[in-house]
């Protein structure tokens, strides 16, 4: 399931041999630094933090699902989320709001990728880490927005509320080494932006 397969063919005589040959991780990788490349064209290019989400959110599309997709900003002072950008399928109020206990919030307490399935989540639950906020689902993935003098600012998320097994360890990766390379042209546009709300 999910495998990409190449035939190849040979030939001896009146003898031919044909063989598959599984080219799932090198199709992967090729669409990996396909996504990669362009959103890092759009970090140089986006105009808002919406714009640069949108591609965002289409780039990864191709390596995960993303039908549920939001970024989360954190202000301190008034420790409210904003949510620049959201897709979803469920859940519709992104309007500005305190997200205490929420898996979101842990990511960006913590600074850490976080690979959420349900057990995971009833875990932090009964630790007291977290309290179930939203439309629960079978498996959340979410992981910090930072910059090296201002640390975690906001927090990308993906989520997938019927399907268990939607997403892999890999895909954390993925996502994380994404929004790595995205969180100073995401901080940039934040701050362009609230200033001008701020007029």
């Amino acid at each position: 399931e999910g495998r990409s397969w190449e035939l190849v063919a040979s030939r001896t005589g009146d003898d031919v041999a044909v063989l598959g040959l599984d080219v799932t991780e090198v199709t992967r990788e090729r669409e990996a630094n396909q996504a990669m490349q362009a959103i890092l064209a759009a970090c140089g290019e986006a105009q808002t933090l919406a714009g640069l989400f949108e591609t965002v959110h289409g780039a990864l599309g191709r390596l995960f699902d993303t039908t549920n997709f939001y970024v989360a900003m954190y202000d301190a002072d008034t420790e409210l989320y904003s949510f620049p950008f959201s897709r979803d399928e469920d859940d519709d109020d992104y309007t500005p709001q305190q997200l205490r206990e929420s898996l979101t919030d842990y990511v960006r307490r913590t600074g850490e990728p976080l690979f959420c399935d349900w057990d995971a989540h009833v875990r932090l639950g009964e630790a007291g880490e977290v309290a179930v906020i939203g439309a629960p689902g079978p498996l959340w993935l979410g992981v910090p927005l930072r910059t090296p003098t201002l640390g975690v600012f906001g927090v990308a998320v993906v989520q997938s509320y019927v399907d268990a097994r939607a997403y892999t360890h890999e895909d954390l990766a993925q996502f994380d080494l994404v929004c790595k390379g995205i969180s100073g042209a995401v901080y940039q546009l934040w701050s362009v932006e609230n200033e001008r709300a701020a007029r």
